[in-house]
């Protein structure tokens, strides 16, 4: 798995939750450039980061899939960025 691709998964795990960027950095002891340096690909957690993120933004489902290298956390993805797309026109027709 490439970096990007840990990234946007790791994005979405924290945007599920409702969490800002600022938020996680804060949990995770770290600036909130370093959380945005993860979700853009530019550096790559370490295993101890990626556990933490998972308890913090209750998504260990998600991460338990990207560890193993199950081709399933890619299915979730396109469900979840479905989802998004699906509540934002909702949202547009006030539904």
């Amino acid at each position: 798995m490439r970096g990007k691709e840990i990234g946007t998964l790791l994005r979405m795990c924290r945007e599920r939750k409702g969490m800002s960027q600022e938020e996680l950095a804060r949990y995770l002891r770290k600036d909130r450039s370093a959380i945005s340096r993860i979700e853009n690909g530019h550096d790559i957690p370490d295993i101890d980061e990626v556990i933490l993120w998972a308890e913090a933004t209750d998504s260990r489902e998600f991460i338990a899939l990207m560890l193993t290298g199950s081709e399933g956390w890619k299915r979730l993805m396109r469900l979840e960025i479905v989802f998004k797309q699906m509540s934002a026109m909702l949202a547009e027709i006030g539904a």
